[in-house]
């Protein structure tokens, strides 16, 4: 199991290596793939796994083609403004209608609204070889450091504010989690007094930080959580989303019950989860979790933020390289 996490941390490090976007890359139109459709996605300072809506039968039946849309045809490419292929073909993973895929990061809040473009095609046209992916790709997250698997240093999980000022009660456990090799470890300095543990998820914003950009849409937040020798009078879980705007000089937040678990003093793995809305000034966000209880331990692990409404392809295109002679 540690091989290949290990095997997937270096094929992920070789993949961003050869695929970094930039506007002075620019890659070849594929001539063999007929259709195409563009979505919109926006890019966070660290890389994130995406996911859009791809009903690829719909998008050949609007446009009047006749044939079988052919699964293998899929190519992924970030493209520029001006239309221009910046990227190599970018692994995705196909569950359905979803189509999940990595996001690179990007430093700039001007160039983080991001094109992606998918190719694709029917089996009539010629059946395409299958995409071979360089690395297994998780689940659709915005979370910097989901499964708290990066470290800044030994003990020390990147990405994680604060960790280090509440280190009396707060531990990276490579012993006990939900999934990967970590979570965190949070116990309560002195059992006999009420305590709220805060755990930041994401950045918060303001000047000199690389905070989650925000899009005008509601998140679902969840995080799963295992507790031992708690007060059996509840654990209760808080995510405070916050919004700011530099631009309008706006900042506000919402304090949100993600879950609770009473009666339990010890308790499995158990996922809590929200959904959250976004005021549409936002331009960053940020997710904090607030853990009430007046004793025990509890581990967190796999904290996850996606979109409620997945951006979805919509429109079928085209390949203006191919003659549309002979396609419908």
């Amino acid at each position: 199991m540690k091989a290949l996490f290990l095997q997937n941390i270096i094929l992920w490090a070789v993949w961003l290596a050869v695929s970094t976007i930039t506007e002075a890359k620019v890659i070849e139109q594929p001539n063999n793939f007929h259709f195409y459709a563009e979505v919109k996605l926006l890019a966070q300072p660290w890389q994130t796994i995406q996911e859009i809506e791809a009903d690829f039968p719909f998008l050949l039946s609007e446009a009047g083609v006749k044939g079988n849309f052919d699964k293998n045809s899929v190519r992924i490419y970030a493209v520029s403004p001006e239309g221009k292929l910046i990227s190599d073909a970018v692994p995705y993973r196909q569950e359905g209608k979803r189509l999940i895929f990595p996001v690179a990061a990007e430093a700039q809040d001007k160039n983080a609204a991001k094109i992606y473009r998918v190719y694709f095609d029917v089996k009539e046209n010629g059946l395409k070889p299958p995409v071979k992916n360089p690395c297994v790709i998780g689940e659709p997250n915005l979370v910097p450091n989901p499964g708290f698997e990066q470290e800044d240093e030994p003990g020390v999980p990147a990405k994680v504010p604060y960790f280090n000022v509440y280190k009396n009660c707060f531990k990276l456990d490579s012993q006990e989690f939900h999934s990967g090799q970590k979570s965190i470890m949070i116990t309560a300095a002195r059992p006999a007094k009420f305590k709220s543990w805060t755990l930041m998820v994401t950045t918060n914003p303001g000047p000199g930080n690389t905070a989650m950009r925000a899009t005008p849409s509601a998140y679902k937040f969840s995080v799963w959580v295992k507790g031992k020798g708690c007060d059996p009078s509840g654990l209760v879980l808080y995510a405070v989303g916050t919004w700011w705007s530099k631009e309008k000089g706006l900042y506000t937040y919402s304090k949100t019950t993600v879950g609770s678990i009473i009666g339990k003093t010890d308790f499995t793995w158990t996922k809590l989860g929200k959904t959250q809305s976004v005021m549409p000034w936002a331009e960053n966000i940020y997710f904090v979790l607030f853990l009430t209880t007046k004793q025990g331990t509890v581990w967190v692990d796999d904290p996850k933020i996606t979109l409620q409404n997945i951006p979805k392809l919509d429109f079928l295109m085209f390949n203006d390289k191919i003659a549309k002679e002979g396609t419908n």
